[in-house]
């Protein structure tokens, strides 16, 4: 007999700011991260279910086997409701606009 991990009901459901800003830490550790047992979920519904409802960019963090994060990233389709592939980053995220973020992968 193996054990399985089934995750809670509150990472299936969509929520507003107010409550994500009333979670704890240990509830926002994996909402956009992937982590055992969310890949599929992270990988594939996300997308499609973020790109359905008109929100224009996806990221997704994984950890690579190499310790340091990598990050890919997905934009809607113009007149589409699917995501197309972006960028994938892994050293230093410089995304360009509408964001502009720089974020150094590696540092800890």
């Amino acid at each position: 007999m193996t054990a399985e991990m089934v995750a809670p009901a509150w990472m299936h459901s969509q929520i507003s700011a107010e409550q994500y800003d009333s979670w704890s830490e240990e509830q926002c550790a994996g909402i956009e991260v992937v982590s055992p047992g969310s890949e599929t979920t992270d990988r594939i519904v996300k997308v499609d279910r973020y790109a359905k409802a008109g929100i224009p960019f996806y990221w997704r963090v994984e950890q690579a086997a190499t310790g340091v994060p990598i990050v890919y990233t997905y934009i809607l389709g113009p007149a589409t409701t699917a995501h197309r592939d972006g960028e994938t980053f892994t050293g230093t995220v410089t995304a360009t606009p509408p964001f502009s973020p720089t974020v150094d992968l590696a540092a800890r």
